[in-house]
């Protein structure tokens, strides 16, 4: 474990599969723990997170039809999954609103604010929250706040993630909470670390979304079913698989590929490399992240967008490795296309998704 005070800043891995970071520039939070498996650290073959998140599943009974929420960034991918593991339908956090979002805080975080379309889910009564970490409980219980106040008839919220760092005591705290609210609270792990929870817990008012009517959005190739703006349905999975698969014929790739996604587009990262697991390809998924940690990473940076970071990056690049990179705000694709550099002069094949907000498709990055 990496104590206070050292400069070492990545350690030994737990048993659990978690390791613990330094942040960086958060007063709020000297250390965030990291699973292995979510991308931010290394590789990932697809099939590694299916399986992690299938032992995550055997935790819950979700009400039938009930929806899961996913938090950005990370729990994006486990709440993708956990939808398709228990056939029930999927939405999303994002920090990237539009309009008629509601917002929820992550007091912690570097980046605390988190949106979500309320109306996707006004007609539910019952919903599951996915995270990978659960520290004090202030971000469950600020979203189950907001959410009360946007689904009248919510009564019932299960909560499930990775690992748990809260106390007897706080989880009582957030049951009555949620009482208070009308609403039976249910917290599970899949790992547990004692801990005591000297941070309050503190729950802020959410802001009213712009409308409360469903929006007429224009949703692009990418958003259609994805769960950010529209409802993922497991049932319907399949048509995004079609669509991944439409895009990515004829391009010339290898036999050795890594996705990688660009903050939210960590589920684009994880069905790209799946379907290409499918089709007997040796692959692998990671995350060019947002999170600021004291890693050995590649770091890029603009005015337009949140620095991210791609850790522990390659140090070689083997002329037979295929790159795969993929975003889904217009605002990352230079940070994205300088990724892409950064490989390219390694040697690898390296392809970009483009036109994100149009007809999709991939070019393929020259050196």
């Amino acid at each position: 474990m990496l104590h206070p005070g050292t400069n070492r800043a990545c350690v030994e891995s737990n048993k659990d599969g978690f390791v613990v970071v330094r942040r960086k520039n958060n007063p709020l939070r000297d250390f965030a723990v990291v699973h292995k498996l979510m991308g931010k650290i290394g590789g990932v073959h697809p099939l590694e997170i299916v399986n992690l998140v299938k032992e995550m599943s055997k935790l819950v009974t979700p009400v039938k039809g009930s929806p899961i929420i996913g938090l950005s960034e990370s729990s994006i991918l486990l709440g993708r999954v956990l939808s398709e593991i228990l056939a029930e339908p999927f939405v999303f956090s994002t920090r990237y609103p539009v309009p008629g979002m509601m917002n929820f805080s992550e007091l912690h975080s570097h980046a605390p604010a988190q949106y979500l379309i309320p109306f996707l889910l006004r007609q539910s009564n019952a919903l599951c929250i996915v995270e990978d970490e659960v520290t004090t409980g202030n971000t469950a219980m600020n979203l189950v706040r907001a959410l009360s106040g946007e689904m009248p008839g919510l009564c019932d919220v299960e909560m499930i993630a990775l690992k748990g760092f809260i106390s007897p005591e706080r989880f009582t705290e957030m049951q009555k909470c949620a009482e208070s609210m009308g609403i039976k609270f249910s917290l599970h792990f899949l790992y547990q670390e004692a801990c005591n929870n000297n941070e309050p817990l503190n729950i802020c008012e959410s802001s009213e979304p712009t409308d409360n009517s469903a929006f007429d959005f224009l949703i692009s190739e990418i958003e259609k079913g994805r769960g950010r703006i529209d409802v993922f349905s497991p049932q319907q999975a399949f048509l995004r698989y079609e669509m991944w698969e439409r895009v990515l014929a004829g391009l010339d790739l290898s036999q050795f590929i890594t996705v990688i996604g660009a903050s939210e587009a960590i589920d684009l990262a994880f069905d790209i490399s799946y379907i290409l697991y499918l089709k007997g390809y040796d692959t692998c998924f990671r995350h060019l992240t947002i999170s600021p940690w004291e890693l050995p990473c590649w770091s890029f940076h603009t005015p337009q967008s949140r620095s991210m970071y791609l850790y522990m990056p390659p140090s070689k690049a083997d002329k037979g490795d295929t790159y795969i990179l993929v975003y889904d705000q217009p605002f990352q694709e230079s940070q994205v296309r300088e990724l892409a550099v950064k490989l390219r002069k390694m040697g690898a094949r390296v392809y970009i998704l483009n036109n994100i907000e149009g007809d999709i498709h991939f070019i393929n990055v020259e050196a």
